[in-house]
Order: C-alpha cells, then structure tokens, then sequence
C-alpha cells in the first residue's frame, strides 16, 4: 500500500513539474527570451535516450514503441538536441498518451536540402533535412479540431483533458521550437484512424563524429553503474533541497558536503578543495553570485579552475547571464530531476573531462 502512494505521489509530481516546465518555456518563447543553441550531436544516442525514456511509458499501456532510422540517416549534426529531444518526447509522448491499442512509430531520416532551401553556395554540401515522422495508431484527430492543434492552452476536446490530463501547451511549444529552428511541423488524421506528425528541420552536417563525452550529456534513467568517485560541495539553505540533493548525489556513489550560505561555501571550498560545486544563487549572509566571484578570485591565483553549477529557481535567459557573468560554468533550474542532475555531473566530471 504504501508503494501504491509512493508511486502515485512520484507520478504527480512528475506531472506538476512538466506542467511548470511548459509553462516556463511558453513564457521564455513569448518573451522572445528562449535560444536556439547550434552544437555538435550524435543523432543515434539521443534517439536511444528517447526510447529508453519513453519505453517504459509504453509498456505501462501494453503498446508497441519502435523508432525506425532509415538506411543512409547522417548521424552526426550540429543544432539544438536539447530542444530537438524536446520536441519528441512532447509528440512521441503524445502520441502514446492518446493511443490505447497498437502503438507508436517514430521513423527517421535525412535527406539534402531542395533548392529553394539553399543560403550559401555549398549548403547541398553541408546542409541537411531532419525528418521525424511520429505515426501512432490512436484515437485520430477530427478534421475541424486540427486547425487548433498548435494554439496554446487548446486540446482537440475538453473531455480529452479530464480523460488524459495536460496542459495543452506541448504541441504549441513544439511548433514554436520548430519554427525557431527554421523546420516546419504538420499533422494529418483522421478520427479512430491515428494521426501522423511530421517534422522537417534544416540542420548542419557535424565535421567529424560526435564523442560521447562531448555531448550535453542526456542520460534516462539513473543506473546502478552510475557510480562516479566525486566529492560534492553543496551551497543550499534550505534544509530539506539539502536532504534532497544529498540522497541524489550519494546515491551516486558522490561524498557530499553543504553550506548553507555563501560565505560557509567559499570558506569550505578554499578548505576541502570540492571536485564540483552545487551552488544555490539566493542564500543568506552572501549570495550564490558573490561566493562564485570570490571564489573565482581565489582559484586565479592558484591558476586552477573547478566547475561551479547554479541550482536557481529562475530559468530565463537575464538569470542564466547572471550565472555566466559571477563565473558559473552551468545550470541547473528548479525542480530538476536526478538525471538531470546525473548529466550534468558527468558533463562536468573532471576526472572523465580533464581541463
């Protein structure tokens, strides 16, 4: 019984924070505060990422889940994977959600830019055209709720929200990170027939293959064999992220530390000379922004430079500058989950990312 309400609580507040998290990323989109980033990426890995993630959501529905890759697929592109990955999990994850029998398929495939799609002399060269198509075998789609599909805070039927929950703002984010990213996005249905997504996105070819450690690391879920030998400085206040943040990291095999201001962090790192820093970005006596100054100050001395993570409740574009500008090498925002927490612990690893 008391999994039952374990696992019940787990699923709502996974729903709650990917109810704040559309919310937050409509408000970036809308406030023309949300970057595209153009990095190297290994397209295999974050389609493994997807169907791992996914997988699982599934066959909790007893559905099938296949992610097809067609012969001559390149694999090694340079865009956004992080907004890439969001924009399937949003239409894979809807997929599965509004299908009951049958399942999903998720085929995909590359192919040279058309002529009219050309910038630069060189771009057929260079340049290629992701396609994502998102085929399901569910409820489908009536032709009159189709012209709604990407208008924000709006479901094909308000009996659709009460049965599937949601926020009716996934397909809307996704459009605008299409269009962001120059692609374009359609849907063809019909109602008991399923629905097709398609998605097209004009990307660059990667020089050379992507490294696996290169990539912004997007783990699934946390393994037994997520075991690193790091020690963790922690600069949080609160007494219960405290708890929190310490179960994530010792769960991985972490030694953990905590401050709970920003003079305690600073005076802490100089002593225990942490692997990695955690440090919340409001704190009492000295604020997050000022301990990663002073000890930014202290490291340029001694000619030594150690990853300092934000942990910060704020997620637009102004708060991130502010990070960057104390000296904050990345972040992580509010809830977060432990793969999160687990991707950016590898990303930062300075054992497996010597400087």
């Amino acid at each position: 019984e008391q999994e039952t309400f374990a696992i019940n609580i787990q699923k709502s507040a996974q729903t709650l924070l990917s109810i704040i998290n559309d919310i937050l990323d409509f408000s970036k989109i809308e406030a023309g505060k949300l970057e595209i980033e153009s990095i190297a990426f290994n397209l295999n890995n974050l389609l493994t990422d997807i169907e791992t993630l996914l997988m699982f959501v599934a066959k909790d529905k007893n559905l099938y889940l296949n992610v097809d890759i067609q012969k001559g697929t390149h694999l090694f592109l340079v865009g956004d994977p992080t907004r890439i990955r969001q924009i399937l999990i949003n239409l894979v994850g809807n997929a599965i959600k509004f299908t009951e029998k049958g399942g999903v398929t998720l085929t995909v495939s590359t192919s040279p830019l058309k002529e009219n799609e050309f910038q630069d002399f060189g771009d057929h060269l260079s340049r290629v055209d992701l396609s994502l198509c998102i085929k399901d075998t569910g409820i489908g789609i009536a032709p009159e709720k189709q012209k709604y599909l990407f208008t924000p805070f709006s479901q094909a039927d308000a009996s659709f929200t009460r049965k599937y929950g949601g926020t009716g703002l996934g397909l809307a984010i996704s459009s605008d990170l299409v269009s962001l990213m120059g692609g374009t996005i359609r849907c063809t249905s019909k109602p008991g027939q399923g629905s097709i997504f398609s998605v097209v996105l004009p990307l660059k070819k990667a020089e050379q293959p992507v490294n696996e450690v290169s990539l912004a690391g997007h783990a699934t879920r946390p393994q037994k064999t997520d075991k690193m030998n790091l020690h963790v400085l922690v600069a949080e206040d609160n007494i219960t992220n405290q708890d929190v943040f310490s179960a994530m990291l010792e769960n991985f095999g972490c030694k953990v530390d905590i401050s709970a201001t920003g003079i305690d962090a600073r005076d802490k790192f100089i002593s225990l000379k942490p692997d990695i820093v955690l440090m919340d970005c409001q704190m009492p006596k000295m604020d997050g922004y000022q301990a990663t100054r002073e000890i930014r100050k202290y490291e340029e001395i001694l000619g030594i430079h150690t990853p300092i993570i934000a942990i910060t409740a704020h997620a637009m574009t102004d708060d991130q500058d502010k990070c960057r500008d104390a000296g904050m090498d990345d972040f992580l925002t509010k809830p977060f989950m432990m793969e999160d927490l687990l991707a950016t612990l590898k990303k930062w690893n300075p054992h497996l990312n010597p400087s």
